[in-house]
């Protein structure tokens, strides 16, 4: 045990040596000589920046001091101009009867004397007008004429009051004699020729005029038209009724609500259309043929036969009306009727062949040969018609033509 005591003594001991110098040794940092150097320095400056700012010769009080400027106000400059210059106006006329020695009263110096004793130390108090630009009054120095020449522009003078500081047992300046002033005139400058003003264009105005009776019929007329032409069939249609319950004796607007309806395959509706139009038109040509038409597309031949017999042919202006009206009357063999109405639709429209063929054949069953010869011709010679209404006609021609030849 003893010896095992005496190795951890020595184990001891060797540690201790060694942990005195792994452990670090901590001291304090020494203060830095800079930083009272620093504020030495800057105590100095500001010592020395205080000194000179108090004994600088430059720097007085006298400099330092804010200067006070006494002046005179403005007010009683312009009233002391405006007197100098009354009272030189005043003068001028007078200046050719004035003595030479007399005082000018645009002079610069004005002296006032006093003859008694009591005011003989003081100095006469002295007044200077200094001209801001050009003096109104011609120099002392110069001579008239040359006063004269000279144009000089009206300016307004200030005045300045000084007193000079009274010097006792000073002697009395005798007032100044200058020469005889001259006012030089102002040249008369030419009349500055007056703009001619010009007005100011004049606001636009907006009037509102009255919509007319026909413009508010064509504005929906036209409404209608697009919805029709858009598709929206409905709306044409509501646009058309509203347009003749304001005014049933519309005819075009009856006439194109017929129309629309009728595309739309309800030529029932169509008819009643019609119907409620001849009840304020009872003879109006365009809703009869109109009328004829419904019916013959129904289907109703007798009744389109006995709406047209309403109106006279004379009165008739409609070419729908006389082609109706013949095609019935062949229809009815009814061929004076219907000789009559292709011979109007012959001369309306000439070039048209089957209105000379449809007289000729009126002709041919009425016993009126030459004129039936003459509508084959006229037919064979116009256009529109078919082929097989061509050698019809021509079949006819031949036969007709050689009964003539027989007759002959």
């Amino acid at each position: 045990m003893s010896v095992i005591n005496q190795m951890l003594r020595d184990l001891e001991q060797r540690k201790q040596p060694e942990q005195a110098t792994e452990q670090p040794k901590f001291e304090a940092p020494a203060p830095s000589p800079w930083r009272g150097r620093l504020v030495l320095v800057a105590i100095v400056v500001l010592a020395a920046g205080c000194w000179w700012w108090f004994t600088s010769p430059s720097l007085s009080k006298d400099s330092r001091a804010p200067q006070q400027v006494q002046s005179e106000p403005v007010e009683q400059q312009t009233r002391e101009a405006q007197l100098f210059s009354a009272l030189a106006e005043a003068e001028q006329p007078n200046q050719a009867k004035a003595s030479p020695h007399s005082k000018p009263l645009a002079n610069v110096t004005a002296a006032t004397v006093d003859d008694g004793a009591d005011n003989a130390g003081a100095a006469p108090e002295q007044f200077d007008v200094a001209a801001t630009s050009k003096p109104e009054v011609g120099s002392a120095s110069l001579p008239a004429g040359s006063a004269e020449d000279q144009t000089p522009e009206p300016q307004v003078a200030a005045v300045e009051t000084a007193k000079p500081a009274k010097q006792p047992n000073a002697p009395v300046a005798p007032p100044t004699v200058a020469d005889k002033p001259s006012i030089s005139k102002p040249k008369q400058t030419a009349p500055v020729a007056k703009s001619a003003t010009t007005k100011a264009p004049a606001k636009a105005t907006i009037s509102h005029s009255a919509v007319s009776e026909q413009q508010l019929v064509q504005l929906q007329l036209n409404e209608a038209r697009a919805f029709a032409a858009n598709g929206r069939q409905g709306d044409a249609e509501a646009t058309y009724r509203k347009l003749l319950k304001r005014d049933p004796k519309l005819v075009t607007a009856r006439m194109e609500l017929v129309a629309l309806l009728t595309q739309q395959r309800q030529e029932g509706r169509a008819l009643k259309a019609v119907d409620d139009g001849l009840r304020y038109l009872p003879t109006n040509a365009q809703l009869i043929t109109l009328k004829a038409q419904l019916l013959l597309s129904l289907g109703r031949a007798e009744d389109a036969w006995n709406v047209l017999q309403v109106v006279n042919e004379s009165q008739v202006q409609e070419t729908g009306f006389f082609v109706i009206k013949a095609g019935l009357a062949s229809q009815r063999n009814e061929f004076d009727v219907a000789y009559r109405n292709y011979s109007i639709l012959a001369v309306r429209e000439p070039s048209q062949g089957r209105w000379w063929l449809g007289k000729a054949i009126s002709a041919e069953q009425t016993g009126q040969l030459a004129d039936a010869v003459e509508g084959y011709r006229r037919a064979l010679t116009s256009a529109g018609l078919s082929a097989g209404s061509m050698r019809y006609a021509q079949h006819r021609l031949d036969l007709l033509g050689t009964q003539s030849h027989g007759q002959d």
